[in-house]
């Protein structure tokens, strides 16, 4: 008798916070200027200022800014001062557009869900609790240990292992070019947002070699796109349909704080799934470890 073949794992979405799923980006700049002031840096930073020197790490960004190098005393000090503006204004942000019937959508087809964000921790899980969604999610991981503005990858690459999930069936969804660039370092396909009102201009999200999509519905039809033949789907810029933004209709109106980066041009020729009747959110709270308590209905074994 043939051995059995195990059923293979769902598939899986890394979820970026920062602009992907939180809606922050102009609380990001405001907080980024009030930092600068506060220093007594005469620099004024609007958002297409901001859009067309952002980068990572956050120190080379700010030398952009600036037009000089930052000293070690500098850095510190402006990181803290941009975090504590931000504390005052991530209050009056939202979730992204449509952000808690995507998730729903796919919980209920079988995907499992993780959050792996650039915010400092002690930030992060807070905010997420608040908006009702942590149960969706196997885990939730932010900057810990002192960690503060550099690049993403060691980041993700530490979370996937964390996770247990396989590349092979992850996709990575975020909003900047390193988002891009660390899921490729990775080895997993990525999607990039774009609606033009993020922190990157769209040429240089255009240029990152990710799908693009306008809004998070756009996104789900990418993810979903493959669901047939049981394979997540992100592929390349090149393949990638015109994906257009959910109607409003299906827009969710679920409030909370914001937090920002940048969006892309993808605008697809399909409707989205229409999702399933709305039921409130999983709510749980976050072990210290990143751990849901509860992440939410089991799902099958493999993707509806």
């Amino acid at each position: 008798m043939p051995a059995r073949v195990p059923p293979p794992s769902p598939p899986h979405v890394v979820w970026d916070w920062n602009g992907t799923l939180l809606d922050d980006a102009a609380a990001v700049i405001e907080a980024t200027g009030a930092a600068f002031a506060e220093a007594g840096i005469g620099v004024t930073v609007t958002p297409d200022v901001y859009r067309r020197n952002f980068t990572r790490p956050i120190p080379l960004f700010y030398e952009r800014l600036l037009g000089r190098p930052i000293s070690a005393e500098e850095w510190p000090e402006l990181d803290h001062a941009f975090h504590r503006h931000y504390a005052l204004l991530h209050e009056r942000c939202t979730l992204a557009a449509g952000a808690g019937a995507v998730l729903e959508e796919l919980n209920a087809r079988g995907w499992t869900q993780s959050i792996c964000s650039m915010l400092p921790d002690e930030y992060l899980r807070p905010a997420v609790e608040r908006h009702g969604i942590a149960g969706f999610f196997v885990r939730v991981d932010g900057l810990r240990d002192g960690r503060r503005g550099g690049v993403k990858l060691r980041h993700l690459a530490e979370h996937v292992a964390r996770i247990g999930a396989d590349p092979a069936r992850t996709v990575v969804v975020g909003d900047t070019v390193d988002d891009a660039l660390a899921a490729r370092g990775a080895g997993i396909p990525c999607i990039l947002l774009d609606g033009g009102a993020g922190l990157h201009e769209r040429a240089a999200l255009a240029e990152a070699g990710a799908r693009l999509a306008v809004d998070l519905g756009a996104a789900l039809r990418l993810l979903t796109e493959g669901a047939a033949s049981g394979e997540p789907r992100a592929g390349s810029p090149a393949a990638a349909p015109r994906v257009e933004p959910v109607p409003p209709a299906r827009v969710d109106p679920c409030a909370g704080p914001l937090v920002g980066s940048p969006r892309t041009d993808v605008r697809a020729s399909h409707d989205v799934p229409h999702p399933p009747p709305r039921r409130p959110a999983p709510r749980a709270l976050l072990r210290p470890d990143g751990l849901s308590r509860r992440a939410g209905p089991t799902p099958p074994p493999g993707p509806a």
